[in-house]
This record gives structure tokens, sequence and C-alpha cells, in this order.
């Protein structure tokens, strides 16, 4: 089953849910498959969350005899598709499956199943999957759950947010892997009970490594002929807080402090929207989606980012910006404060227009000062120093194997 890539952003809630047609396949007990459920493999969107969850994919697929990526929704043409032997390892890289849930499309599974799941939906095929093994009078498989974020938040209170939240209740059988020491702390903070847990702290995205090792960390000096403010926009995203972002810049640019809009560019990077125009002449331009190359050209030549999260994963963006020398503005959220953890980066304790404008306003003079001669690029202290597969074996996660012989007591 395929679909457009361009469809995938407002059709995907279609996607979610509770109920999923799995059947046991007699035939296969003893080998051993990770299950490796993603929410769609479109090579369009292969960085932030999707890409952290494929290099853990790889890491765990050394440790068994076979790997299936399992997406939520359809697959896309193949052209337009994530290259999934390409995040496998190992003997298990020569069985590499790919399948998907959509149109409640019936999934095999077999004794040996271990699953990955890194979206909350897909913790609910894990389950019917359980109770399927519970009627055969056996334990259920434990599984793996790498929580990226706080995903009940994404929700309005009700019943996505409750199934959400719902998914953090199989104490005995998931082995959470936390994205990030701060969501952990945040979970921790939530008294969500868990018998284990890992918390890693992510790696900077291997493209923008690869960019930055062939600099020798080494970044030049920003120009200086134009000063370069750069937005995480995502207006359909209510947790990236654009209209607040709006409302900050409006506040900015009606001070007679503000800087002259002869002398600056205001991008916006993320999801494509219209360019927006200020009273002093000053235009937000959208850049939308940018290839991983021309996102790190970006960054080189920026001076300044913002990029808010309301939720308490620090996300890439405003890690991303800082690594690459720009003065960042982000947000603290419960559990998460990224102040402290890189000399670029300013967390608001609360948002406020006011604060916004005196931040950016203090955010440029020191662009100013401090981006004029070549300078060393260091990562946040929430950012692992190592790539992702290192930074995996570091972490000691534990190779969860299935419960064949297990009976239910």
């Amino acid at each position: 089953m395929t679909q457009g890539t361009a469809s995938y952003t407002t059709a995907k809630d279609d996607y979610l849910q509770e109920n999923y047609t799995l059947e046991i396949d007699e035939t296969q007990v003893g080998k051993s498959r990770l299950n490796v459920f993603v929410p769609h493999v479109f090579r369009e969107y292969e960085f932030g969350g999707l890409s952290s969850v494929l290099e853990l994919a790889k890491y765990l697929s050394a440790f068994y005899d076979a790997v299936r990526f399992v997406s939520l929704f359809p697959i896309p043409a193949p052209e337009d598709s994530v290259a999934i032997a390409d995040y496998t390892r190992g003997p298990a890289k020569e069985t590499v499956s790919l399948t998907s849930l959509a149109g409640n499309t019936p999934l095999p599974c077999h004794d040996g199943d271990i699953f990955l799941c890194s979206y909350w939906p897909s913790v609910f095929a894990w389950d019917i999957f359980a109770a399927k093994l519970r009627d055969k009078g056996r334990k259920p498989n434990p599984f793996y759950y790498f929580i990226q974020d706080w995903e009940p938040g994404f929700y309005p209170m009700g019943y996505k947010h409750m199934l959400a939240e719902a998914t953090y209740t199989f104490r005995e059988e998931c082995v959470p892997i936390f994205n990030s020491i701060e969501l952990a702390k945040f979970f921790k903070i939530k008294n969500y009970k868990f018998n284990t847990g890992y918390a890693i702290r992510p790696a900077l995205n291997n493209a923008l490594y690869n960019i930055l090792k062939t600099m020798h960390w080494e970044l030049p000096a920003k120009p200086s002929n134009m000063t370069t403010v750069l937005i995480y926009g995502r207006p359909n995203q209510p947790r990236n807080c654009f209209d607040f972002i709006i409302e900050s810049l409006e506040r900015y640019f009606a001070s007679p402090d503000a800087i002259d809009p002869a002398h600056l560019a205001l991008l916006s990077v993320g999801l494509p929207h219209a360019n927006i125009p200020f009273g002093n002449g000053a235009t937000l331009k959208s850049l939308g989606k940018l290839s991983i190359h021309d996102y790190a050209m970006l960054l080189l030549n920026s001076h300044v980012g913002i990029s808010l999260m309301a939720s308490p994963h620090p996300s890439y963006p405003p890690l991303e910006m800082a690594t690459f020398g720009l003065q960042v503005i982000t947000n603290n959220y419960l559990g998460k404060d990224l102040n402290g953890t890189h000399p670029h980066i300013v967390a608001l304790p609360t948002l406020s227009t006011s604060r916004m404008a005196e931040a950016l306003q203090e955010a440029l003079a020191k662009a100013h000062q401090i981006t004029k001669s070549p300078t060393k690029a260091t990562l946040p202290t929430s950012l692992s120093k190592d790539p992702w597969l290192r930074n995996f074996e570091l972490s000691q996660i534990p190779i969860l194997h299935a419960k064949i012989n297990t009976p239910m007591i």
C-alpha cells in the first residue's frame, strides 16, 4: 500500500488507533525477530524522531535473527521511502522486511517477536500481541518503548490524551528508553511507574556531525553585512508556539531599539507557511523544510535562533542551533532547563512577549560581539558527544528475548 508524501501531515491521525489485527504464525517458533514500529517511512521526514528510532533499530538489529519495520501509515512509493536496510546490521541485514498496519492490514507474528515501539499507538499493537500470547498460556514478551516526548501532551484533554498516557502503564513488560535526560526527569516527576528505565543523551544528526567533522569543528565567522534570525516555524504544531513567536516579533519591532530591517534576514524553517510582514518593513520569510545540507549551510550563516517547545523534551533545533554558533532563545518546561547547557542558549522560565522581545534584543547584541571571528563548535550538554551506535552501547540497554518457555502462573 502506498500513499503520497504530501498527505502524511494532514492524514496521519487517521492511522492512529488502539485496535490492530495481529495473527500468530505457529511455523516460526525459535526465530528471534525485532519489530520496529514507526509512524511512517517517508524519506522526506528522515530526521529528528524518526531518525533517532531508526538509529536505535540499527543498534539492536545486530542481536536478532531478523528485523521487520512496521509502519503505522501506508508505505510510500520506493523512491519516497526510507532505505530501511541502511538501519540494520549483522545477520538481520539479510532478512530485513517492511510492512504496514494501515487499513487494518493483518500483521503475522510469532513467539520470537520482540517489539520496539516508538510512537504511542504502536504500544497497543504490542498489547494485542501480548493478549494472544496469554491466550496460549504464555507470559507476554517484553518490549522496548523508545520515549521521545511526552506524547499525551500532543493532544487536548480528551480520549487521545488518555490513550497516549495509558501506554505508560505496562510496568512489568515495558523497557522504556528515554531520548533525553530532561525527558526522563519529567517522567520521574510525574511518577510514572516502570520497573526499569534507561535515559540517553541524543546524538547530533549524523549528517550534521559529519559536516562539522570535515570542518574540524571550526565555525567560520558569521556574515557581517546582514544579520540572520532563524526561527523554527511550524504553525500547525501548537507545541512549537509559532503564534507566540510572531506576537513577540511584533513587540520587538515596535521598539525604537529594533534592528534596521534593511540589515535583517528573518527566516523560518520547519514547515512551509505564508510569508509574514511586520509593520516596520521586516518580513518573516518561510523556507519550509530544507535538506540537511541546506539546513547546515543556513546554520553556519545565521546569528540568532528561536526555537520553542512546549514539552519536557529539549527538541533538536535549539541544540543544533547552539552547536553551530547561533545565539539561541528557547524555553523551560517541567523537568527541562537548558540554561547552563551551552553558553549560547537562553531558556526562558516563562513565556511573555515582553521577555521574548528583550531576549531577542540581547541575543542580537551578543551575536554581533562574538561572531566576528572563527569559533569552535561545541555541543550542549544535553547532546551526547558520541555517535548514535556508541551512545547506545554505553547506555547498557538490555537485549530482550522472547519468553517462549515461560508459562503463565
